[in-house]
């Protein structure tokens, strides 16, 4: 009688302090008593991939790579993190992460335009955010406001247990194109002073010659009565058009002989793109191809024996 009554203890003892229960179907109850059909979990190898799955058929799984390294995901390639359903957001710590960008992954690939046109109607903010309200070295928060970004860019949106969020990763292309934008805005703009910068030299050349002229009138043997003086000028002048997406022209006025002439190209660095040699005294143009260059800002300098004339800029547009 002693010995069955020991026994039914230790059995309700094992019921109450039960840490890994299995039905008779197969189902397992981890740190509860009662196992739940709606939930499975599978041990795989050699993967060593463990899956999770709800009876609705999504699954949460976490394994080892063929690499080594370690792999997480969801049947909705979804994964959220909320440490309180109470606060609406969390913060997730790392100290870099790579996203996917391989071309090969990719579809539908287009060019981005007109990006300015978004980023002017961006709002940048700062702020605290209300959960931690009651932290003493709390710091203060930058960034966007969702609901303004969905008027704007509503494909960086996504809500998750009822909070949105930007993917805020995806703005940078478009403060990259609206910078490369604004830099070639500002190249061209750069240029058309230039460019004006020389044609008001060129008038001011023009009216020291025809003052050079009128004041030799009375010395015919100096200066022929039908020589054109301007053409006494050595002359590097703006290319046409700048910029430029296909063909450029550069013209050239050299006055005196000369044993070697050439235009050179460099690039912002310094660098010999292109030697263009020069035939004989005169005027004369070279043409340079788009095709033959990157996009990007160059220079040119008219040199005539070892002389650096003058230098220009020119600008390529992709």
């Amino acid at each position: 009688m002693k010995t069955i009554l020991l026994s039914m203890t230790f059995a309700i003892g094992f019921v109450a302090h039960s840490q890994l229960r299995v039905s008779n179907t197969g189902q397992v109850a981890v740190g509860g008593i009662v196992p739940n059909s709606g939930f499975n979990l599978t041990l795989s190898n050699p993967a060593l991939e463990g899956i999770i799955q709800s009876r609705s058929g999504y699954y949460f799984r976490m394994g080892q790579s063929a690499g080594y390294s370690a792999t997480i995901g969801t049947s909705g390639d979804r994964i959220n993190f909320w440490y309180n359903p109470a606060i609406s957001y969390n913060v997730v710590k790392f100290q870099y992460y790579i996203e996917e960008s391989d071309s090969a992954s990719k579809e539908n690939i287009k060019s981005l335009d007109s990006c300015m046109n978004y980023i002017l109607q961006m709002r940048t903010y700062e702020y605290d955010y209300r959960d931690e309200a009651e932290h003493i070295d709390r710091k203060k928060s930058y960034g966007f406001l969702a609901q303004e970004m969905n008027g704007i860019l509503p494909n960086l949106i996504d809500t998750a247990n009822g909070v949105m969020g930007i993917k805020t990763s995806q703005i940078t292309p478009f403060l990259v194109q609206g910078t490369q934008q604004l830099y070639y805005e500002n190249q061209a703009q750069t240029l058309a002073i230039d460019s004006l910068n020389a044609r008001i030299n060129e008038l001011e050349m023009l009216i020291m010659a025809q003052n050079r002229s009128t004041s030799s009138t009375n010395t015919e043997n100096e200066v022929g009565e039908d020589e054109n003086l301007v053409d006494s000028e050595t002359l590097l002048f703006q290319n046409r058009p700048n910029p430029f997406s296909e063909n450029t022209v550069i013209e050239y006025r050299i006055a005196q002989p000369f044993n070697a002439a050439s235009i050179m190209i460099f690039d912002l660095n310094g660098k010999l793109i292109a030697t263009h040699p020069l035939p004989a005294v005169g005027g004369g143009t070279i043409t340079v191809e788009g095709g033959s260059l990157l996009p990007g800002m160059y220079i040119y300098s008219l040199i005539v024996d070892d002389v650096e004339v003058d230098t220009k800029k020119m600008i390529l547009k992709s």
